[in-house]
């Protein structure tokens, strides 16, 4: 999170309110037959935003309007650097992959999608972008080629490590039970019993 935490709280306080504006946009809520699911799903993409920039959810008003947002990020966005607008939307992609940050880890880490980043996320992290008057289609799609890179090095690493793993389990196979002091005491047994024969 040391990235999130490099923005300036202004930045990520705008940030949670552009995405409290997306998630009530009436455009949004039009398109999905269920009210409830669109509202669950919804706020849990928000309050994973929020938990990444360090903004308390029960913080954030009821509503705020897209005009508000977009008021107050004309008055700010001069000042923000190119590498605060990709965190930005960094951090839009991973709260999007997150899940519920209400969850533990154990909890999410049972869950068959705990890495699933659905339309509805997208299209809230892209209008939320929009509100804040940057260029959405360029600054999303650079996010999802850094994280993709990212999660892409993690898996190979693991894999890598399990390899080793298993290389290592296979050459103590190889010496035999329990490796080279397993034969050891087990020819010492055979040689205690044959003299114990005698």
């Amino acid at each position: 999170m040391s990235e999130k935490q490099q923005l300036p709280q202004a930045v990520r306080l705008l940030l949670a309110l552009s995405a409290l504006a997306a998630t009530h946009d009436a455009s949004s809520t039009r398109s999905f037959q269920s009210k409830k699911w669109y509202k669950d799903q919804s706020t849990q993409w928000l309050r994973s935003i929020c938990k990444l920039v360090q903004i308390p959810h029960a913080s954030l008003p009821p509503s705020i309007t897209s005009e508000a947002v977009r008021e107050s990020a004309s008055d700010q966005i001069s000042e923000w650097s190119k590498e605060e607008q990709e965190c930005i939307a960094a951090v839009l992609v991973e709260a999007s992959l997150a899940g519920d940050p209400d969850k533990d880890d154990k909890e999410k880490a049972k869950e068959e999608n705990a890495l699933k980043y659905t339309p509805l996320a997208k299209g809230l992290s892209h209008k939320t972008l929009e509100y804040l008057g940057l260029d959405a289609g360029r600054l999303l799609g650079d996010a999802e080629r850094n994280l993709a890179g990212t999660l892409f090095e993690a898996l190979k690493a693991a894999q890598e490590g399990s390899s080793a793993k298993v290389e290592e389990s296979r050459q103590k196979q190889a010496q035999g039970w329990g490796g080279s002091l397993g034969r050891k005491l087990g020819m010492s047994f055979r040689i205690l019993r044959d003299v114990a024969d005698l």
